[in-house]
């Protein structure tokens, strides 16, 4: 994932809708304390990783107090060996300085098949690829719009030869299945619903895991393509390399099919 990606993504995790939950539930009338607890101030945070259990927001929970915490399938401080789409050493979260100020980095080790990241919304680049329920995806632009799309604002732009106009097909969004097989659908509007009801563009009716209207993928004013979620319940979830965390922060993260909820500090 590029700078310019990253600036263009929002992360999203279960504290959130946690966190507005509790705050409904506030009495107007409870006493508020004069003092916050305390918490150390000249050391980095505490690093709480928890492992979910399947089908649940909890899980086994891991304090990290080390600078890298490596998770893979055989190798590492955490392994995972019943999974077999997680690679021998997957992911590694390492506690960085940025000057004066730690910062948490959750990084991908050239794994086979990516780490995955909550998102509340994102741009999507070309090859961007999503998991939307059981639906794995990527998102693909024709090959000139592609190589603009890499190139920074200020760069000179090349004419493009007649002859290749022709060539130049429309973004397409395209399900990957098992057995190497795909199933493309080019995206000719400028909006498409992808979900289990009737009314999405892109449907995926027998997905349990996939609410009505599950995301939203857009193409904006400025011709870029970006996806949004819905406030559904399993979210979606966007490959990226690598991704930092400031103190206070989180985010949920997945490899293979096992999901983890990650918090610098509380």
């Amino acid at each position: 994932m590029s700078d310019m990606q990253s600036r263009h993504t929002l992360l999203e995790s279960h504290d959130e809708a946690a966190r507005v939950h509790a705050d409904l539930r506030k009495s107007t009338h409870e006493e508020q304390p004069d003092a916050e607890l305390f918490r150390p101030t000249q050391r980095p945070p505490v690093t709480i990783l928890t492992v979910c259990d399947d089908g649940k927001r909890t899980g086994e929970v891991f304090r990290i107090r080390t600078n890298v915490f490596q998770i893979g399938r055989t190798e590492g401080d955490l392994c995972l060996p019943h999974d077999e789409q997680i690679s021998s050493r997957h992911v590694t979260i390492t506690r960085q300085l940025d000057g004066q100020q730690p910062q948490l980095v959750i990084e991908d080790l050239k794994s086979r098949n990516g780490v995955y990241f909550k998102i509340r919304k994102a741009r999507l680049e070309h090859q961007a690829e999503l998991l939307i329920g059981a639906g794995k995806y990527r998102f693909e632009l024709p090959q000139g719009i592609a190589s603009q799309a890499s190139r920074p604002d200020n760069s000179p732009v090349k004419t493009v030869p007649f002859e290749s106009i022709g060539k130049v097909q429309a973004p397409a969004l395209v399900e990957l299945l098992s057995g190497g097989n795909t199933s493309t659908t080019l995206l000719l509007e400028t909006e498409y619903w992808i979900g289990q009801s009737k009314r999405c563009r892109i449907r995926r009716d027998n997905d349990v895991f996939v609410s009505q209207e599950h995301a939203l993928l857009r193409k904006g004013k400025s011709g870029r393509w970006s996806i949004r979620n819905n406030k559904s319940i399993n979210g979606v979830w966007l490959r990226m390399p690598k991704v930092t965390l400031s103190p206070g922060q989180n985010c949920d993260f997945r490899i293979g099919e096992q999901l983890f909820h990650l918090k610098f500090g509380v």
